[in-house]
């Protein structure tokens, strides 16, 4: 699905208000008997990001957003970081003793 921002016209900063004008100008533009296939889009975008909670939900969870939501990103990070191995004992004796040897 495309950005359900774009879809309606209105900003990521826009209030419930602003929103439901946008939905309703969008709706009488594109009625379900002329236009089926744009009025679904629209009546799915109004319907993630018609208020508050379901901004944050739309945020946060979505996996058709156009960035990836926090989550995602978390997740991807967390995977990345369970396939690393912890260094060696001696890489870490090493650097300590590199770091000391610096500091004489």
């Amino acid at each position: 699905m495309k950005n359900p921002y774009q879809i309606l016209g209105v900003s990521e900063s826009s209030t419930d208000e602003t929103i439901r004008k946008a939905w309703l100008e969008k709706v009488r533009q594109y009625s379900p008997e002329t236009a089926p296939e744009k009025f679904k889009e629209i009546r799915d975008a109004f319907e993630k990001i018609k208020s508050k909670p379901d901004r944050l939900r739309h945020f946060l969870f979505s996996t058709d957003c156009y960035i990836d939501s926090p989550v995602e990103a978390l997740t991807a990070e967390l995977e990345d970081i369970s396939k690393r191995r912890p260094p060696s004992l001696k890489s870490f004796q090493n650097l300590i003793s590199q770091t000391f040897n610096q500091l004489k």
